[in-house]
């Protein structure tokens, strides 16, 4: 419970899973929650590389910040280009900052032979605002440094 406050709070404010012990996890398989209790007492997942994404989205969901620190660390691991969009969608989904960035920077890098694919394409319908973001950090690689100095003009 000390490391996740959404476990925590589920046992220590007058919630159903107080008053009856246990918890209900129904979204959540029980091998994935089995390594999420594994990391939470032994700060370790053995075999973190083959469930990285549904450890992302435990992690994502109890709240427990390290955790989705290693599962974005191991997903960069295995970042390429058949896998960049989706890996790109899903860390916009779950507010993975380092992994979007990450895998943006990846595509930026190639972005001539990125921008003319299905996959980005398709990343333009499904998920403008992700588009919108790689064509800007393509074309105003600072735009993130300027964004922080204050406008002179602005009243």
């Amino acid at each position: 419970m000390a490391r996740s406050p959404v476990l925590a709070a589920m046992f220590s404010h007058e919630m159903i899973e107080k008053k009856e012990s246990k918890i209900s996890i129904p979204d959540i398989t029980p091998r994935i929650f089995e390594k999420v209790l594994e990391y939470i007492y032994t700060d370790k997942v053995i075999g973190l590389d083959e469930i990285n994404v549904e450890l992302l989205k435990a992690a994502d969901k109890y709240q427990l910040q390290s955790l989705k620190n290693i599962c974005q660390e191991s997903l960069c691991g295995g970042l390429n280009f058949e896998n960049a969009f989706d890996i790109m969608i899903l860390a916009d989904s779950y507010n993975a900052t380092y992994l979007l960035e990450f895998t943006a920077n990846l595509l930026v890098l190639n972005m001539k032979n990125v921008i003319d694919t299905q996959d980005f394409k398709q990343l333009e319908k499904s998920h403008p605002s992700l588009a919108l973001k790689l064509v800007k950090k393509y074309s105003f690689p600072n735009i993130e440094e300027r964004a922080s100095i204050p406008d002179p003009t602005a009243k």
